[in-house]
């Protein structure tokens, strides 16, 4: 008798998430992928985890939003500023802040990011990636291809 390994079920409500953060060689490093709109409990679990990552690392973190997708420039508008400036202190102990995209981010994010973001932001188009790589010196430990369909090394 042989066995059929069968996918799990996916029922209708269920949804991969929107966000995601992609492991690094660097522990101080955070960075998110993002793939769609964001919720306002999406917003909420990177406010906390970018907080989480700020309180951990007192000499600092660098943190990367890498919005990737057809309309990924509506994606970066849909962070709730309200809830990402309740959630986090401040991000002052942000030393980089890079915006990575298949578009333009949002003149909404760029306005947000830079009231309450360090002097140190770039802007990168998703083909520059290993720019931002060889910049941060570091490299993803994971393959994001499956979650994304891009290649991230």
């Amino acid at each position: 008798m042989s066995t059929v390994n069968t996918p799990p079920l996916s029922l209708p409500h269920q949804r991969a998430k929107p966000i995601r953060r992609l492991a690094t060689t660097r522990g101080d490093l955070f960075v998110f992928c993002i793939v769609g709109p964001l919720s306002i409990a999406d917003t909420n679990w990177l406010a906390q985890t970018v907080q989480t990552g700020m309180d951990a690392h007192y000499r600092g973190i660098d943190l990367v939003l890498v919005f990737i997708g057809p309309r990924a420039g509506d994606y970066s508008s849909s962070i709730d500023e309200e809830v990402f400036r309740a959630r986090t202190a401040s991000l002052h102990h942000v030393r980089n802040l890079w915006f990575v995209s298949t578009e333009s981010v949002s003149t909404c994010l760029t306005k947000l990011m830079s009231s309450v973001a360090p002097q140190h932001r770039h802007v990168a188009q998703l083909s520059e990636i290993e720019t931002v790589w060889a910049y941060l010196g570091a490299r993803p430990q994971e393959d994001m291809r499956m979650t994304t369909g891009v290649i991230f090394h």
